[in-house]
């Protein structure tokens, strides 16, 4: 299992400065893709890690 961050994403809530709403989707979109052997236990954002 993984975690996601789609970053900042203009939205309603996030307001106008954010990235697309495409773009933030994409990550999520991404990881639940992963084939099984794909990577687990991580945090992502773009499908590159990020930090905890």
């Amino acid at each position: 299992m993984n975690a996601v961050c789609p970053g900042w994403v203009a939205t309603d809530m996030g307001g106008s400065g954010g990235r697309p709403v495409a773009d933030g989707a994409a990550s999520v979109v991404w990881a639940a893709t992963l084939p099984n052997d794909g990577p687990t236990g991580g945090f992502f954002r773009d499908g590159k890690p990020l930090d905890w």
